[in-house]
């Protein structure tokens, strides 16, 4: 189990990786769009479907919303097993997919650990606190790590322990402040996405992503 949470970490942490403000700002407006009315449609359908066979309007909501986004990791190795990654459009795809994620993401931070007080305000402080979090982390918290990572950066052995070490601390964090494991996980790997290490950083944490990735979907 233990394996398999870092596992699980490991993944949300490649997916960071590859996200980063900048580049997400370079996927343009139509891409946005696509996958707000993909998310839409399945949302809407999954619902409908939902509700129709007596579940109650939460769970459907519930449900609903976690079929509304696809698996990055999952459908990114079919791709590749298909031989389908060196498609044209393969790249509209997975602009889409690094998208859902961070909407993913921001959905888990307010789902996961709603706030407890003040009920008719939960989602209003839930929300708040996943805004800030975010913005703090990439308005402060990535210059520091960036910083961090370039004193390390000399010693492979360092930095790949300085980057997991990274990855705990900033899910246990999340974690501690209301959020899941998983958001700070994210966060770690966007974080670090626009530091100039980011690329060795990935090369060298690949077979452990690997490993422990492995754990985690032998787990489900």
């Amino acid at each position: 189990e233990v394996f398999a949470v870092i596992g699980a970490a490991l993944i949300l942490f490649g997916i960071g990786l590859e996200f980063s403000v900048i580049k997400l700002a370079q996927l343009g407006l139509f891409t946005f769009l696509a996958a707000i009315v993909k998310i839409g449609i399945v949302y809407l359908v999954a619902y409908s479907a939902l509700f129709a066979f007596g579940f109650s309007a939460e769970a459907s909501m519930l449900v609903a919303l976690v079929l509304s986004f696809s698996s990055t990791p999952i459908i990114i190795k079919l791709l590749e097993a298909s031989g389908k990654i060196r498609r044209p459009e393969i790249p509209f795809v997975i602009s889409i997919l690094i998208i859902e994620d961070l909407l993913a993401v921001f959905f888990l931070g307010l789902i996961s650990k709603p706030a407890t007080s003040a009920a008719e305000y939960s989602f209003a402080i839930s929300l708040a606190r996943v805004i800030l979090t975010f913005v703090f982390s990439y308005m402060v918290l990535s210059r520091v790590i960036s910083r961090f990572l370039s004193l390390v950066s000399h010693s492979d052995e360092l930095l790949i322990l300085s980057t997991v070490s990274l990855v705990l601390i900033l899910g246990y964090v999340s974690d501690s402040i209301g959020l899941s494991f998983s958001v700070g996980a994210f966060l770690a790997g966007s974080t670090i996405a626009g530091s100039s290490e980011s690329r060795k950083i990935e090369e060298k944490i690949k077979p452990f992503n690997s490993l422990f990735a492995s754990f985690f979907f032998f787990s489900i």
